[in-house]
């Protein structure tokens, strides 16, 4: 018990060093939760907009059906 009051200021040193490693530790980590996060958002969106251009197409085709045409998957117009 003596060793620890004699030697209180290393322990406080490496208090300290414990304290700032484990908030670099914690900012880290914040930055990959915020790229992480961006990430996420990002294939999102693309996914959003991946959906609203196949909904606008199969519109196309299904108002092609409607008026009687014929869809041609190969030139993707409409024949009447």
């Amino acid at each position: 018990m003596a060793w620890l009051f004699n030697h209180w200021k290393i322990l406080a040193g490496i208090a300290a060093i414990a304290a700032v490693i484990a908030s670099f530790a914690m900012y880290r980590q914040s930055l990959i939760n915020e790229g992480w996060d961006r990430a996420i958002k990002q294939v999102e969106q693309q996914n959003d907009a991946a959906r609203d251009a196949a909904r606008k197409v199969q519109r196309g085709v299904d108002d092609c059906y409607d008026t009687g045409g014929v869809w041609s998957t190969i030139t993707g117009e409409c024949t009447r």
